[in-house]
């Protein structure tokens, strides 16, 4: 499965490779590729906010397994500002919102 984020900061997901839609969409193997920050609580209950740009996503999904990390939302920066577009599950899986 491959994810595009369009134009207007929507992140969704196709079967093709590519998509004609008048402009150039980035696409990705995952969601995470896509998004640009992570908010989430860590176990003092204290707002983290990551640069996904500048830090690896999958460190945190054995810290969401032994309890330290909670409500891990993921957001792009789009011209109307942040948008959160995904969330980690129970799993440890990122799923569009």
């Amino acid at each position: 499965m491959r994810y595009i984020r369009t134009k207007d900061g929507r992140i969704i997901a196709t079967a093709k490779k590519s998509v004609a839609l008048g402009y150039h969409p980035v696409e990705a193997d995952s969601i995470e590729e896509l998004c640009d920050y992570v908010f989430l609580y860590d176990s003092q209950n204290e707002l983290v906010i990551i640069d996904l740009k500048k830090t690896n996503l999958y460190c945190l999904k054995g810290s969401l397994k032994d309890g330290s990390i909670r409500d891990v939302k993921l957001a792009i920066i789009t011209d109307k500002g942040l948008i959160y577009v995904a969330k980690m599950n129970e799993k440890g899986d990122i799923v569009l919102l």
